[in-house]
């Protein structure tokens, strides 16, 4: 065990070390691939879990994935004779349009929490019974059959996916002081604390974190300070917090999951409160348990492709409800044990069941090209939609370890909403020149 954590240790120093060289930063798209990836794999040989086996075939299709990934990240840079120059810009933002687009952004997402609490009211009269019925809320919600206005007005909340980029991008200009652009970190907690789960605060977080990195050094070119670090720090902190506690009401609602996941644990985490060792053992598994699953599902793998629609599910059952035939995938993944039980396969079991052998190589290069055209392209000619784009790219690939985010509708709601409104008042929000360079 020690030599594979060695090894990769020393496979992902060597990418950032690469990346650092040719981009001149570690948060070029090929820098965060080789952390998300280096950091997870580095977590699961640990194990602190005892995990079933992964397979040979599992291993080799993660290393290509990775590997097809790095080849089109260098690609877009070995393309241009120099690399990009770190150089000062003549950008600045529309405050007070900014913050008004977070504020309506934020104020619709609040609209459809609301909507999601009268669902919950009607169907069990009050949020302590649904609290004390969590197994059943849990399946409603997930199988949207708690009855909104309207079916997509449940998915108001999903603007504040939307919301997030720009919120992020206001605090890196801190153009003036302004509670606004905290507003949808607001909306991603009662989201997690109504859907007692983690996955909306996961997310924007990251969306968040990403749009203040990427538009402090890539748009002003500027390095983020000590004390910004700490904050981003201290707020993810925070939100895994947020996760914890609503976890421990799933826990109070469905005592298994304590035994379930806890007669795993070491024997420390045992011993401590219930809310510091399920937490960590929770997040452990929560970022860790798909790489097993990835590869008990692949042994399992019927070998009937999909060509997209395990992908991109949302819009195939979104062109479903407009009345075209076409395939509509299950909401979820069957849970299996592995031995802890998960329902999430990382990004790869989604992309072979859609394109088998050949996606795991096609779909990331051709995802870094595109992220690594984008990157340079932010950088001399910076505008709103390509920004929008890469900051949602970027949420993509980090969580791409556990789950495929392009399958989840929420995100899908949130990122269309982010780039409809980069696209119109683009010109509007951001404005100004970058000094030109030749790459």
């Amino acid at each position: 065990m020690f030599s594979i954590f060695l090894l990769i240790i020393t496979i992902t120093a060597l990418l950032l070390l690469a990346t650092k060289g040719v981009y001149r930063t570690i948060f070029a798209p090929s820098g965060i691939q080789s952390l998300v990836w280096g950091s997870i794999l580095t977590l699961f040989v640990l194990k602190i879990i005892p995990y079933d086996p992964v397979s040979f075939f599992a291993c080799t299709l993660i290393v290509l994935y990775n590997g097809a990934f790095m080849l089109g990240a260098f690609t877009i840079a070995v393309s241009y004779r120099r690399t990009p120059k770190i150089m000062r810009s003549n950008i600045w933002i529309n405050a007070n349009l900014l913050n008004r687009i977070i504020l309506f952004m934020s104020f619709t997402a609040f609209l459809g929490i609301l909507i999601k609490l009268s669902g919950f009211l009607k169907v069990f009269g009050s949020i302590h019974q649904a609290y004390e019925n969590i197994a059943i809320a849990r399946a409603l919600l997930t199988e949207e059959e708690i009855i909104y206005a309207s079916p997509l007005v449940g998915y108001l909340s999903s603007i504040g996916f939307a919301a997030a980029p720009f919120a992020g991008l206001y605090l890196a200009f801190s153009p003036k002081r302004s509670i606004v652009p905290y507003l949808p970190l607001l909306v991603f907690a009662l989201n997690d604390l109504i859907y007692f789960g983690r996955t909306w605060t996961m997310l924007g977080l990251i969306l968040y974190g990403y749009a203040f990195i990427l538009a402090r050094i890539c748009i002003l070119k500027r390095t983020i300070r000590l004390k910004e670090w700490f904050i981003l720090c201290g707020v993810l902190f925070l939100g895994l917090g947020i996760s914890s506690y609503a976890l421990l009401f799933r826990v109070k609602g469905q005592p298994w999951i304590y035994q379930e996941y806890m007669q795993y644990a070491p024997a420390f985490l045992r011993e401590v409160p219930q809310v510091f060792g399920l937490g960590i053992i929770f997040h452990y598994v929560y970022f860790t348990a798909s790489i097993p699953a990835f590869s008990y599902w692949l042994e399992n793998f019927d070998g009937k492709l999909t060509f997209g629609a395990t992908t991109f599910a949302p819009i195939f059952r979104f062109v479903k409800h407009l009345g075209v035939n076409a395939n509509s995938p299950a909401l979820t993944w069957p849970v299996i044990f592995v031995p802890v039980p998960t329902n999430s396969y990382t990004i790869l079991g989604a992309i072979y069941q859609d394109f088998g052998e050949i996606g795991i190589i096609m779909v990331p290069y051709v995802l870094a090209l595109i992220m690594g055209y984008l990157y340079v392209r932010i950088i001399h000619r910076p505008n709103l939609t390509s920004f929008v784009l890469l900051v949602n790219l970027y949420c993509a690939i980090t969580t791409s370890t556990y789950f495929n985010a392009f399958g989840i509708g929420y995100f899908d709601i949130g990122f269309a909403s982010s780039l409809l409104f980069a696209v119109i008042l683009g010109n509007y929000l951001l404005q100004g020149r970058a000094q030109s360079a030749s790459l």
